[in-house]
Order: C-alpha cells, then structure tokens, then sequence
C-alpha cells in the first residue's frame, strides 16, 4: 500500500438523510507508511506551479504515484504541454512559435497588428506576467505592450482593425475607466479609448471594419439611441448609427464584408426585409437582402471570403441545397455550395483565409478526411485537410494569420496533444506522458495501487485492450488489463488496497458475480469477491483502511448492520460496523488516516457532536471530533496527509481561517493554512504527493496565477542554506557568539506543537463558526461561463445548450450558481434525463455561491443519437417546473431565462 492509497475521495453529489455515529482504534499501521514514504517535515512549496509538466483537457478526478511515475484518470481525452489559451502556431511545422505570453482564460478573439504582433480580446485576466482584463497586445518578441491596457469590465467577443483603431465588442460596460456600453474604439497605439461611443443595448459578437464604416451583430435592438435589431452600421468617426437598417428577426453572430455587400450569419430567419436561414448577403448601401440565399438549417458562427467564393462555418448540415458538415464553401454569385467538402465531425466556430489554405477552428475532432482536434488547415481546392497538425486540447474560437504565423484562441490550455482517454501516466521527471495508454471508453474516477499493480474504477467498460465492467487492474509498464476481473454493474468511486484485497465502493448492487450494495471486499490475487459484506444502503464514495478496520464515506445511512451516517468503521473481518460513530449531517466525500486521527472531507457542517464546516479531525478512537477546525466555507473533495501538512482540495474559497481558493495546505496541529496559496480558479478533485513535490487535478483553467488546465505539479522551494555555510566557516571570531543564540530558540518550537490537539473543551467556542464569511458577493471580476460563452450574474442567458452525445454514453454538465437557488432538473429533447435511481439522478441542488457543482455522468438515452439539445431549467423556489405545461421546454429553441441574480448554466460537456 503507497500513500495514495490512504487518501480517497469520491465524486458524486448527491443527497440523504442524516443521523448519528462512533468507532473503535483504526490505525497506525497508516502512520507507519506514511513515514516511510514521505519526507517527514514537507519542504515548503511553490504555489507556481512547474513550466514543463503537460495538462489535460479536461478535468482530473483521481491520481495515485508509483515508482517514477503519477498516474491520472479523469475524463479527459487529451494531455499536452501547457500553451495557456492563446498560441501562435508556425504556419509550417504547425508547433507552437516562442516566446509568447500565456493567456490565463478563453480568447474569442485576435486580429494582427501588421507589426508581428496581435491583438486579442476575451474572458481572461491575466496575460503571461502581466494583469490585462479581457483586452491585451502581444508585441512581435512575445512580451506583452506595458503601455497597451485598455482594461475592459467583461467579455470581449470580437475585434475589428482599421485606420490605427481597434474596435471592440463584447459585453463589457467600461473601457479603460470610461462607460462603453459593449462596443468600443481604443487608439491602437496608446491603448485610450477614443470618443466614439454607439453605446449598444446588447451585447456584441461581431465585428467589421472598413471604408469609414463599422458594421456591428451581436444580441442589440438598439444602437446610438435608434432601434437596430441584431445588426448596426456605425459612422467610424461619429458613432452614430447610419441609415443602414437590415432589421434582422434575431442574434448575428458572424459578419464579413465583400464587393457592395455585407454578409451576415447568426440564428436569424430573417434579415434586410426577406425570410434568410441564419445566412445573407445585405446591400451596402441600402441594408436590403440581396437575393443570393443559401439557406442554412442551423446556426452560422463564422464568415470569411475567399476567391469568389464565401466560407461559413458553424452548427449546421445544410447549406447552399446541400449536405455540408458544419464548414461549406458558397459561390458569392449564386449561394449555392460548391463542391469544396471537409465535413468537420462537430462545431466549426472560426474561419481564416490565407493564399491557398483555410484555416478553421472549432470543437471538431475530425476535418477534412482526417482525425484534426479542434484546429486545421484545409486545402481551398481540394477541401482536404493538410499535414498541418497543432492539436488543440479543447475549443479553439478566434484564428487570425500574419505572415507565417497563425494565432489561435480559445478555451483550450493546450496545444501539441496526444490521445489519451480517461488514464494516463505522467513521467515524474519530463513532466510529459510517457507511453503507457490503456484507453478507456469512459471516465476514471478512482486509482489506488497495491503489489505493483494500478488498479481504476469509474464510468468505463472497456479499458486496457478488454471488456472491464467499472474496475480493472492493469500493468503499469504494458498498459494491459490482467486476468483480474470482477466486473461491477455500476459505477466504482473508490478503491482502496487492503491486506489481500481491494476495497471498491461506489453506485454498484453485484460485483464480481454477487450482490453487494455499493461496497465489496474483492481477493487481489483472483478478483473473486470476499464474504465481506457491510451492505450500504446509498453509494460509498471514499475509502481508507487501515490494520483491522476499514474507514467509509459516502451517502449512505446505514452500512455494516447499523445506522451510519455518511461515516462508518467496518471491521475488516466480519464486515460489521464498529462502534465508532462521528454521525455526519451531509454526505463525505474525502477521508485521510494520520495515527490516531482520521481526517474527513465533504459537504457536512456537524460531524463528531461538534460544529465543523466541510472538513474534520476525528479521534480514531471515540469518534468525537478533536479541537482542529480549519472551516471550510464549501465542499472538501480530497484530502491527504503529507509529513506535518494535510492538503485540501475542493470548491472552497476560505479554509484554515484564510482566502485559499479550491486547494490549501493545512497545518495538521493547529488548522491553520499555511502560506502556500496556489489559488485554482475552478474545483480540485485529487491530490499526490512524491517527495517534496505536490500534484494537484480537477476542473481548473488557471492555478497559482498561471494557465494550467485541470492537472499542475508544485515542486519544493529550493533552499538557500547551503550558500551560507560556507561563508559563515572562514570566520572564527564569530564562532562564540552563535553558540549562544540559536540553541534555545530551536527546542522551544517543537513543545510548543502537542497542546493543541487534546482539548476536547474547545466545543463550546465551535458555535462561533457561523460563517458570515460565506457571504461574499461576486467580485467584479467574477463572471459566469455558459458552453465557453461567459456572462455578468444576473444577465438573462440562453441555456439550451447543444452537445453532440453518442448513444449510451455519459456526458458531464458543470453548473455555477452565483446565490443558492433551490431544485433543477435536466432534460434531454423535452425529457427529464433518466439515472441510475430518477429522484437522485434528475433532481439536484446547489447550496454554495459560486460553487461549480458538476452533475456527473448524466446517462444519456437510448433513443438520443448524434446532435441533440440540453435544457436547463430551474426554479427559485425549489420546485421542479411541470415538464409538460406549454412553454416550460421547446426542444427546438434555447429558453432564455432570468432569475433575479440566480443565474444557472451548463459550463461543459
């Protein structure tokens, strides 16, 4: 059994009853290995973490370390060095070209600036070292423009350049400390914003620029104070709306401009007063349709023109009267579709023309007849895709090209991926995977190992070349599954290596052949299942065994014969539960063993007859918990022992009285957090350690103040001390005076260390614990991401949100919530989507502010093929909305709605 292996944590979040606890000695046999095989005092991290270890594309659930290797499992598909969102890409290797600055969060948007350089435009914070919100310049070195800082108040969504202008749309109020409501020119010199000021009612998602005339779409009605529905033209020097009127039915999305035409893209059926299909072709000078028509059966996202030809890309099938896979090219004469057909396999959200090539970006995995991961160059004659190949980790948005180079934005963290499916393995010296692949076909939500084997549970059913049923045990040099093979018939959460035998927990009711209700105790050499027998009544999502004992936690209310409330002790020979009983109010999701303490994580706010918010010390012997209480302010999903230091990872932003954001290192005597603050952006879901070095996964974008997407390592400090000894020796005079000085300081510090902890009389102080800290409001930087697309709290927002999801597969929805906000359910093309159990499946709740909750593998049904859409739709007063009453659901149009400032979104899937 390693280290790892004593730290489990679970990932669903569902909800139970509550009720009461105990339990008997359950350790040190833990602590034991726990010295053995970490440094005893952890050395000080960093809380930036290391440049050269690859990211994942998606979030990491689960970790363990063996040897010179961190294996991960999650539900990402591809791993990759870490680019940040925005990278300039060689027009010929297709490699990333350094040096350039990491972006910390989604760019929508770049155009060049014809000196080497670019202009983007976006969500983020941060570029590279430097603070710029959502509007930056990259000089042609790859350092930012000190001076360029525009400093808009939210998202910008398109850029437009022209005469020494950069124009900027979005949904942003201010712009460099003045009001620009959601479109702006900024001096592309200084980076002021000019005077001009059209002061749009409604966001804005594309621009164009030319000729003394900028042509704006976006979700506006009105422009400069005149009604213009969804698309604008602006005099360049004035702001004022021109007379030009298309009057479009609905949201423009692209825009691009060719010979006396305007050609326009969005979700509109109707533009420049005739009925045109989400595409058309506006007269310049009068707004009117002209009457090339092409016609497109779904959404259009982007526009470029090209030698007589326009190219459009977006959700649709149909186009110009023919089947066109989301990317088409249209005669600018005719509207009709030319022959030219990449047929992208998913969503093409960018388009650049350059020579020969175009350059398309999206959140396809296949292009051109070829496997292409969200970014490609297609051959303008054929529609072939070139050898050109960058990979792109997630959704690539925003593609600009100035001379050999190509800038590509996005929501990706990564550029330069490699396959690999829900498991990996991660060389602890490069940094990067090494070839070890087992391909999954599902999320892996657990890893433990035990006798050099690597063992994973989660949502798969084949992995490492065979059929295995949510658990597996594979070689950890060959990647193969062995004969090992006790196949569950749901999903595994946890495992933990006991003597002999793997524990499993998780939503299973048979594994291995026999009914065992969520927890089984599995022979390691035969993967045939013991008479162990606890008999859980609700999912067991976190594990730790020790000695005689096993330590659970999960959702249950009874396990081992007794009523157990989200904690129990179950003796590892008859399967009963001991007498120990901290009696949780709410769901635990994490446990860590430490001598005579266990450490326990979750959702509870009072466990051990004591208040403890989220996170708690219990007496390994009584149950009770001690007087350590570092009160988290939201969910603790992870945590592990290391040394004299217990790392936390989770959706908290306060624990161990101060602002630590989703993870922490606790001191494990007082509580308190220590000064390492790597503050992740979104939530930790799993921690290692080795050595000195820290490992940290889960759904992040932006850790310790620099992009890394869901996977960062955090090596040791390097300590100075050797440098001083030698200067210190060649003097002898000074000798005598050391001796006196330091020697007392020293001894005095350890005594200091055993007070705190027996002192059961603390309870009555625990009530002080209300949290008026949970209160804080949203910052202002604080903005909210639906499917890439972020949003102020309290803005209406679409929700329906499409997805294309296989049959009989799994899909991920991440949901933020800015105030607490009752029930809401999830439905598929009109129906609630069906679960493993309906009432725990189909109705979830959210509790904390801001807190991203993630429904977690939500089935899909069987009758759902290819392209299908999602609803979200919730109530304030926490009941679910009738889904048959007439315009509670339209399947075929995205409901739009606002609740006060309880605003819910689908932020990935």
């Amino acid at each position: 059994m390693d280290i790892p292996s004593l730290v489990k944590n679970g990932s669903a979040s569902r909800r139970r009853h509550a009720g009461p606890i105990s339990l008997r000695a359950l350790i040190t046999a833990a602590v034991s290995m726990i010295a053995l095989l970490l440094p005893s005092p952890a050395p000080a991290q960093s809380s930036i973490p290391d440049e050269g270890t690859w990211v994942a594309n998606a979030p990491v659930y689960s970790m363990v370390s063996a040897g010179n290797v961190v294996f991960i499992g999650g539900s990402f598909r591809r791993v990759g060095p870490s680019t940040g969102h925005g990278v300039p890409i060689d027009a010929s290797t297709g490699m990333p070209t350094p040096p350039f600055p990491k972006v910390n969060n989604i760019v929508y948007a770049v155009v060049p600036d014809r000196s080497g350089g670019w202009y983007i435009g976006g969500y983020f914070t941060r570029v590279g070292d430097t603070d710029r919100n959502r509007l930056a310049r990259i000089l042609a070195d790859g350092s930012v423009d000190p001076a360029w800082n525009p400093n808009a108040s939210s998202t910008v969504y398109a850029l437009a350049a022209d005469e020494g202008v950069i124009y900027a749309g979005g949904a942003f109020s201010t712009v460099g400390g003045l009001t620009r409501n959601r479109i702006a020119a900024i001096d592309a010199a200084t980076g002021i914003p000019t005077a001009w000021n059209p002061n749009a009612s409604g966001t804005v998602r594309a621009l164009a620029a030319g000729d003394g005339v900028v042509y704006a779409g976006g979700e506006f009605t009105e422009v400069g104070g005149a009604e213009r529905k969804y698309i604008a033209a602006i005099d360049a020097a004035t702001g004022l709306p021109a007379g030009w009127n298309p009057d479009s039915n609905d949201i423009v999305r692209a825009l691009a401009t060719g010979e006396g035409v305007v050609y326009a893209g969005g979700d509109f059926t109707e533009a420049g007063g005739q009925p045109r299909n989400r595409i058309a072709a506006l007269d310049a000078a009068t707004g009117a349709a002209t009457p090339w028509n092409p016609n497109a059966n779904d959404q259009v996202d982007a526009l470029a023109t090209g030698e007589g030809v326009v190219y459009a890309g977006g959700h649709f099938s149909s186009i110009g009267d023919g089947a066109r896979g989301r990317i088409a090219a249209i005669d600018s004469e005719t509207g009709t579709a030319t022959d030219w057909k990449p047929s992208a396999n998913n969503y093409v959200y960018a388009i650049a023309v350059h020579d020969s090539t175009v350059y398309a970006g999206g959140s396809f995995s296949a292009i051109g007849g070829e496997a292409r991961n969200r970014i490609a160059a297609i051959e303008a004659e054929t529609g072939k895709a070139t050898a050109w190949n960058p990979a792109a980790g997630d959704t690539v948005r925003a593609i600009a090209v100035q001379g050999g180079t190509i800038y590509a934005g996005g929501s990706f963290g990564t550029v330069g991926v490699v396959e690999r499916n829900y498991i990996a393995a991660i060389d602890a010296t490069t940094g990067e995977p090494t070839d070890w692949n087992p391909n999954a076909n599902g999320s892996v939500r657990t890893l433990s190992t035990h006798d050099g084997i690597i063992y994973a549970g989660g949502y798969f059913t084949f992995i490492g070349g065979n059929i295995r049923n949510y658990i597996a045990a594979i070689d950890p040099t060959t990647g193969a599954v062995t004969g090992w093979n006790p196949s569950a018939n749901g999903f595994v959460r946890a495992l933990e290596a006991g003597d002999g035998v793997i524990y499993a927990g998780g939503d299973f009711t048979s594994i291995g052949g026999e009914a065992r209700n969520y927890i089984a105790a599995i022979d390691a050499a035969t993967g045939t299942v013991t008479s162990w027998n606890p008999n859980a009544d609700f999912p067991v999502l976190a594990l730790a065994a020790s000695g005689s004992t096993v330590c659970a936690g999960g959702e249950f209310t009874e396990a081992g014969g007794a009523e157990r409330k989200y904690i129990a002790a179950i003796d590892a020979a008859t399967g009963l539960a001991t007498g120990w009983n901290p009696n949780a109010d709410d769901i635990v999701h994490a446990l860590a063993v430490d001598g005579n303490v266990i450490y326990a994580g979750g959702e509870f706010t009072a466990i051990g007859l004591a208040a403890r918010n989220r996170i708690a010390a219990l007496d390994a012997a009584t149950g009770a918990a001690t007087g350590w209480n570092p009160n988290a302010n939201s969910t603790v999903r992870i945590l592990m022992v290391s040394g004299g230091t217990l790392y936390a990872g989770g959706s908290f932003i306060t624990i161990g009285s101060a602002s630590r954001r989703r993870l922490a290192a606790l001191d494990a005597a007082t509580g308190s957090a220590t000064a390492w603050n790597p503050n992740a952006n979104l939530t930790v879901y799993s921690i290692a350690a080795r050595g000195g070095t820290v490992y940290a996964g889960g759904s992040f974008s932006a850790i310790g103040n620099e992009s890394r997407s869901n996977f960062a390592r955090f090596d040791p400090i390097p300590t100075p001390t050797p440098t001083r000894t030698p200067t210190i020796t060649p003097t002898p005079t000074i000798t005598p005076t050391r001796t006196v000085t330091p020697t007392p300081t020293p001894t005095r510090t350890p005594t200091v260390t055993p007070t705190p902890t027996p002192t059961p009389t603390i309870t009555p102080t625990r009530t002080v614990t209300p949290t008026p800290t949970i209160t804080p409001t949203p910052s202002p930087g604080m903005e909210l991401v639906v499917n890439g697309e972020a949003f102020n709290p309290g803005d209406p927002i679409t929700v329906g949100a499409r997805a294309t999801i296989p049959v009989w597969t799994a899909f991920d929805a991440y949901i933020l919530a800015d105030t607490p906000i009752g029930l809401f359910s999830i439905l598929l093309d009109g129906r609630i989507v069906p679960g493993v159990r309906a009432a725990a499946r189909d109705v979830k709740r959210l509790d904390a502010p801001f807190e991203t909750t993630v429904l977690r593998d939500l089935p899909c049904p069987a009758s759902i093929a290819g392209t299908t859409t999602l609803y979200l739709v919730t109530t304030d007063a926490g009941r679910m909305p009738p889904v048959s009453r007439p315009g509670d659901l339209r399947p075929d149009t995205p409901n739009v709605i606002t609740l006060d400032r309880k605003v819910v979104m689908v932020y990935d899937m």
